[in-house]
């Protein structure tokens, strides 16, 4: 028994990655649009980025919690950032240190002035070019 936790240490089903999944489905709602300016990419506090300003927009914090990345600039209001800081902060809360997934090689993102988020179908997302995705290794 003792090897097998050393083999596999994750539980499964992984109550953490449900957890994420729940928090990660409020964030369609604040994704629809109806034209590219709709959108803003967001900062790690869910604030929005506007046009111009520089700033890191993370999209892989190698946790089991995807990061949102872009949406539309008028559904995020205070109560919306609030109540996605609030559930986030719960679910780090709740599950600790077994939120870092173990095979992350680092932090990655882009700067926010590489390109603006398109409103695709209705949804805010990066537009399908390549962005040049940095890591920065967490110590």
């Amino acid at each position: 028994m003792e090897q097998m936790g050393k083999y596999h240490p994750t539980v499964f089903p992984d109550e953490c990655l449900t957890l994420s999944r729940a928090v990660e489905n409020a964030y369609a709602p604040l994704q629809g649009c109806q034209r590219d300016s709709d959108c803003a990419w967001l900062d790690t506090t869910y604030t929005p980025v506007f046009e111009g300003e520089v700033q890191f927009v993370m999209t892989d914090s190698c946790t089991k919690l995807r990061p949102l990345v872009s949406a539309n600039t008028s559904l995020m209001t205070e109560s919306a950032i609030e109540g996605l800081q609030n559930a986030r902060a719960e679910l780090y809360d709740t599950c600790g240190a077994s939120m870092t997934r173990v095979n992350c090689l680092g932090i990655a993102g882009f700067e926010s002035t590489m390109a603006q988020p398109v409103c695709d179908l209705g949804r805010c997302r990066a537009p399908s070019i390549e962005l040049n995705y940095s890591h920065a290794l967490v110590r």
